[in-house]
């Protein structure tokens, strides 16, 4: 038993030894593409490294890039505080066709969203033209109580006519 004891602190079966992998030869590709895209996918980062010539599996690139992933950084945002009816945000949505009649036209979506309150309002129209822009102001400040009162004390959307 001591001869086995003794052999066994000698050889240093303790200390493990690394052996190499087929994503060895990719690892420095690996760690270049996460640091210029560090949201990027292990799925993608696989056919990245796979259309370089790497036999593996998924699973190996997975478990690599998720021990080497670097920590994402913090993203700086300055939320906007605005008053009451100040600033309100506007675009359109397409909802694809819809069948008028015996023809098929474009289901577009009028959205406004307010600064403030953040409340929104949505119409929708079979077209983006100007009229259906200024009627979607219209309805959506009726909605949502009009827009703050201009200079001469009336609403804003009133001096646009």
């Amino acid at each position: 038993m001591r001869r086995a004891l003794a052999l066994e602190r000698v050889s240093g079966t303790g200390v493990k030894s690394v052996r190499p992998t087929l994503l060895d030869p990719y690892k420095d590709f690996l760690h270049a593409t996460l640091e210029a895209h560090p949201r990027l996918t292990a799925s993608r980062l696989f056919h990245r490294v796979q259309a370089r010539g790497y036999p593996g599996g998924p699973l190996q690139v997975r478990r690599y890039v998720r021990t080497v992933r670097p920590e994402s950084r913090a993203e700086a945002f300055l939320r906007r505080n605005t008053l009451p009816g100040e600033e309100a945000q506007v675009d359109w949505g397409h909802f694809g066709k819809v069948a008028v009649g015996g023809t098929k036209r474009t289901l577009c979506c009028f959205v406004l969203v307010l600064g403030h309150s953040r409340a929104m309002y949505a119409r929708f129209f079979l077209d983006m033209t100007l009229e259906s822009f200024l009627r979607g102001h219209l309805l959506a400040f009726e909605a949502l109580g009009g827009p703050r009162r201009g200079p001469l004390g009336r609403p804003r959307y009133e001096q646009l006519g």
